[in-house]
């Protein structure tokens, strides 16, 4: 019977399908186009891709600087939004942790709780009216809906009960995924699983859906990869092989004996009997030119347990079965991996409307003047000399304390004094210390590096330190800085140009934005830090800012010189800057990615990004990265089937560091001459993850999302649809004042994401997972019943319980909505679409009222 619903009707019907739409076999993207990013094709593809699948469980293995943060936004939130997943852990390096935070925020509008052990502590944020930290036990912060934790935290004995005993999570995440792999991999000392990979297999088995991401994947050895997929998911025979990957790729990419053949096909029909078959399409893509006779029999040659269809093979037909069987191993249903070349290649195809930066390299040797490299080799003689001294079981330990000096030396001799100065005074070392060795069995923690400093506090000479401080005080001039300088000049010459300048520590950063501004008066200059922005007025002071404010500086040109430490290295994304400098060269190559990829990132619209790197001449920093970075092309984000030999590389600079004065000389010389041999013989690995893993990038298409933020703006505009208690005020486009009962004054909020992502610090975006947003959702009840009802709405599920479609009884009888727009119309202009047929709501288990 036809209804006329009510004003309080009206409203209900609008938020109750704003509530439930994202559950809607359409709605997967509902969270995609209700926060504050534009993904690019690759993203969409992988998350929809998880999402489809539910529970799922993969490895997002993209390139640095290809978002793969971003990705694993889009699930969080569309899993959450969707009621798929109702808990959900992320587990991150502690280092990482804020970066994490502000991502999900600004972001994904999703204020994330960071757990640090004792504490919950949630991000400040604009009109957050929720505690900022609150005290909890370890039995009680598994509570949250979703939370951050500390993967160094959660590794270790005394925590992993809190992980094990918990309710089972809905999804886990685990960034830096690398972290987690077996002791000794890939020697002949090889043993069982690290702490984190220990937790790891437990918590797996205590998951609906996990997600792995590490842009290296393969550290060291193909054992890694198997580690990994092992907490995905494998198939029988691979399972019970963990040098699998490297034994089945060796065979694969030679001239397989017809015995060896028959063993790569068995494999095979293994992974179809796990994951299910490949399609005729699926087939034919890795099979191009093949004709339809010839596909037919490597159909079959494939699938047959029998040998004969494998003898009969002509030799086209056996290069196309070697070429599906290196494209379907478990990688292809456990990870997903992009490129830039990958993406370049589709560009050039004409199939991805993206700009993609190409990039200028320039390597500038810096010759120290006399004083400068006689106190840089008086550093190098303390630093060896103090670690020989030093008694066996306190080697480690000091031997890390010196490999800091030395990364600081080669930073700046700034930052070399400050750290001198701090252990003199018995303060320990910072965060930005910790070892970038990620190969060893286990990856140190910032708690640890703190543990071992303090540990060796009485075993250094505090005269000879002194005598290090006076020599430094002594030059009064910095050649790098210098050189540094008249670049920059030249840099700014061009007249509309921006730079930035990436250092390791603080206290170089400090030094040298101090330097800069001086000696560039016309050039305005801000920094960015662990501890947050500043910018430096036009009396030379450094005003404190957000972030935001950052960004829309450099966006306007009010900052033409940004000087960061790493700590911009994630969630500072700078691609209005058109230049990067890397003022020191870090030993783990992937942090300098990490940096370029600030600004080589997709939506660059520069054809080209220029890339400057400073180092010491006759350095082994400089023989390293300058002589052989040149001839692999280090710095043009061109990794692959080197990663296991630069994953070693900060090892290897910590051993040349610690030798003596005597062997230094030869010590370089060798470690240069093993890493040119190495990266000579690279090209014979059997597995390269860029080739084995390439897909196309086509997104299947997509429905229409439900609604968008214009359309919550859209809905909010009228006044039918507002909820009556809520005070709504315009104030500039998709910007409003809005305040509920009981908030003392009105916030500004916005439906649109250009404006919260340059004002997020002074707007909250008015989208699912934001805090007013949410009170009004909360207002939604839900109850259930077995009839339909007048002036009420429906979701109607299917048999299996998932959500099938949303109905809504209007003057014109049962109605179904797909948008919200178009339910609006339909309240208002009731006839329009065509009634839902009610009866006994065939086809559906019953009717939800929510």
């Amino acid at each position: 019977q036809a209804y006329r619903l009510t004003d309080e009707e009206f409203r209900r019907c609008v938020w109750t399908f704003v509530k439930v739409a994202p559950e809607l076999p359409h709605g997967m993207r509902t969270g995609e186009v209700t926060s504050a990013v534009s993904p690019w094709p690759h993203q969409v593809r992988t998350y929809v891709r998880f999402l489809q699948q539910w529970p799922c469980r993969l490895l997002i293995a993209d390139e640095v600087g290809l978002g793969k943060t971003i990705t694993a936004g889009l699930i969080l939130r569309q899993a959450l939004l969707s009621g798929k997943a109702k808990r959900i852990l992320i587990l991150t390096p502690k280092s990482v942790q804020i970066q994490w935070q502000n991502e999900l925020y600004e972001k994904f509008n999703l204020n994330v709780p960071i757990y640090d052990g004792a504490t919950l502590r949630w991000r400040p944020a604009y009109g957050w009216s929720g505690p900022l930290e609150r005290a909890v036990g370890r039995d009680a912060w598994q509570k949250e809906p979703v939370v951050l934790a500390s993967s160094f935290l959660m590794r270790r004995k005394d925590r992993v009960r809190e992980l094990l005993e918990a309710e089972p999570w809905d999804l886990v995440l685990l960034d830096e995924a690398h972290h987690a792999r077996r002791r000794g991999a890939g020697t002949e000392q090889e043993k069982g699983p690290n702490a984190l990979l220990s937790v790891m297999r437990e918590l797996a088995r205590r998951c609906q859906s996990l997600l792995l991401l590490t842009a290296t994947p393969m550290q060291v050895h193909p054992v890694e990869i198997w580690d990994l997929m092992d907490l995905l998911g494998l198939p029988p025979k691979w399972a019970a092989e963990p040098h699998a990957f490297l034994k089945y790729f060796s065979w694969a990419s030679g001239n397989p004996s017809p015995e060896t053949l028959d063993l790569l096909t068995a494999w095979f029909r293994d992974c179809e009997a796990y994951f299910g078959p490949l399609t005729d399409a699926e087939i034919a893509a890795l099979t191009p030119g093949l004709s339809s006779i010839k596909r037919t029999k490597v159909i079959r040659a494939l699938r047959d347990t029998a040998q004969a269809p494998r003898r009969m093979l002509d030799p086209e037909s056996r290069r196309a079965l070697l070429e599906v069987l290196k494209a379907c191993s478990p990688l292809r249903w456990r990870m997903v991996r992009h490129t830039r070349e990958l993406l370049r290649s589709y560009r050039r195809a004409n199939k991805l409307d993206l700009p993609i930066a190409d990039r200028e390299v320039r390597d500038i040797p810096v010759e120290m003047t006399p004083a400068e490299r006689a106190l840089y080799e008086q550093v190098e003689d303390y630093i060896s000399e103090t670690y020989s001294k030093a008694a066996s079981d306190k080697r480690t330990a000091i031997g890390f304390v010196m490999t800091v000096y030395r990364r600081r030396l080669a930073s700046s001799f700034e930052a070399l004094k400050r750290t001198l100065n701090a252990r003199l005074g018995k303060l320990g070392l910072s965060d930005e210390d910790v070892s970038l060795d990620e190969a060893g069995d286990e990856v140190m923690a910032p708690e640890e590096a703190a543990e071992l400093a303090a540990s060796t506090a009485e075993l250094e000479e505090r005269e000879r330190i002194l005598c290090l401080l006076r020599s430094i005080a002594k030059l009064n001039t910095d050649t790098k800085a210098r050189m540094l300088h008249a670049e920059l000049v030249s840099v700014f010459a061009t007249g509309s140009e921006s730079a930035i300048v990436f250092t390791q520590y603080t206290d170089t950063m400090e030094y040298l934005r101090d330097f800069l501004a001086r000696e560039l008066p016309d050039v305005p200059v801000a920094s960015y830090s662990g501890t947050g922005g500043a910018w430096r007025d036009g009396s030379g002071r450094w005003i404190a800012c957000t972030k935001e404010e950052i960004k829309r500086r450099l966006k306007t040109g009010a900052v033409r010189l940004l000087v960061c430490s790493d700590a911009a290295g994630e969630g500072l994304n700078l691609q209005t800057a058109g230049v990067l400098v890397n003022y020191d060269l870090p030993w783990n190559p992937m942090r300098v990615e990490q940096r370029i990829g600030r600004i080589d990132r997709l939506g660059q619209l520069r054809p080209k990004v220029r890339i400057l790197n400073f180092a010491y001449k006759d350095t082994v920093e400089a023989d390293v990265f300058f002589a052989v970075g040149e001839r692999i092309q280090l710095f043009q984000g061109i990794v692959g089937r080197l990663q296991p030999i630069l994953s070693k590389l900060p090892k290897r600079f910590e051993e040349v560091t610690l030798t003596s004065r005597e062997a230094r000389e030869a010590a370089r010389q060798r470690f240069l001459a093993e890493i040119e041999q190495e990266v000579a013989q690279a090209g014979d690995v059997p597995l390269d993850l860029d080739v084995v893993a390439r897909e196309g990038l086509d997104i299947p298409p997509l429905p229409e999302p439900p609604y968008d933020l214009l359309g919550v703006d859209q809905a909010m505009a009228h006044e039918a649809s507002r909820p009556v208690d809520l005070e709504w005020r315009p104030l500039d486009a998709q910007t409003y004042a809005a305040r509920l009962p009981g908030m003392p004054e009105p916030i500004r909020v916005t439906t649109s994401a250009d404006v919260f992502e340059e004002s997020g610090d002074s707007h909250q975006l008015f989208s699912p997972g934001g805090e007013l947003f949410g009170a009004l959702l909360g207002s939604v009840d839900g109850s259930f019943s077995d009839e339909p009802q007048p002036g009420i709405c429906w979701l109607l599920r299917d048999q299996n319980g998932r959500a099938a479609t949303f109905v809504v009884n209007t003057a014109a009888g049962f109605c179904r909505a797909d948008t919200l727009p178009a339910l609006i119309t339909l309240l208002e202009r009731p006839g329009a679409p065509a009634p839902f047929p009610a009866g006994d709501w065939p086809g559906y288990e019953a009717a939800q009222i929510v």
